[in-house]
């Protein structure tokens, strides 16, 4: 009777191993890697942002299928080129990812985006605008994934943020109206994928 208890606890610890084994398993291969360099991030689910500063749009995507389009506001001054330096109400272009999210943001809620990137920081350099220890701190920010630092000459702290106004104009951020910010905050998590293009 004792051999009997023995060997069927025996089998249910087994298959209790066998199930929390094959989990995570499943979990880690689901983990994603994000971000330039990045070792261990949260999954993106094929989350992906593009802005288009012509038609002044936020395309959201997952797995390549349109989840919506929304009208978004634009640093005033981004007809007249791309973001050079801090101060010019430039919204950036290129290619980016969501390097962080902000709960207590002054404008609803908010998506930080990973300006200045790699490119960025060779011209910030290359043109004296930056130092060489900056340009490197930016590399290395953006190879791990991670917030670049904003308190440089290149500018920074641009974000994908609520309280949008329609024909309203931003310091160099991307606005939208705060029911478009609750459905990026949903899907959205740190290392989304996000393009400012044409």
């Amino acid at each position: 009777m004792k051999k009997r208890t023995v060997n069927r606890n025996k089998r249910i610890l087994t298959a209790l191993l066998t199930a929390v084994l094959t989990f995570s398993f499943a979990a880690g291969s689901q983990a994603g890697v994000v971000g330039p360099g990045a070792r261990v991030k949260p999954s993106t689910n094929g989350v992906t942002i593009y802005v288009s500063k012509i038609n002044k749009e936020v395309t959201l995507k997952q797995n390549g299928v349109v989840i919506g389009t929304y009208p978004a506001s634009l640093g005033e001054e981004s007809g007249s080129g791309d973001k050079e330096v801090q101060g010019d109400r430039r919204t950036p272009s290129g290619d980016f990812y969501v390097c962080l999210k902000n709960d207590k943001s002054s404008y609803y809620l908010a998506l930080g985006v990973s300006y200045p990137a790699i490119p960025d920081a060779e011209r910030g350099y290359e043109a004296g605008i930056i130092t060489a220890e900056e340009r490197d701190a930016i590399i290395q920010a953006n190879k791990a994934g991670e917030t670049p630092p904003w308190d440089t000459a290149l500018g920074g702290a641009i974000e994908i943020h609520g309280d949008r106004y329609p024909g309203g104009v931003t310091a160099g951020c991307i606005a939208v109206d705060n029911s478009v910010m609750d459905i990026l905050w949903e899907y959205c998590q740190v290392g989304v994928p996000l393009t400012i293009g044409p």
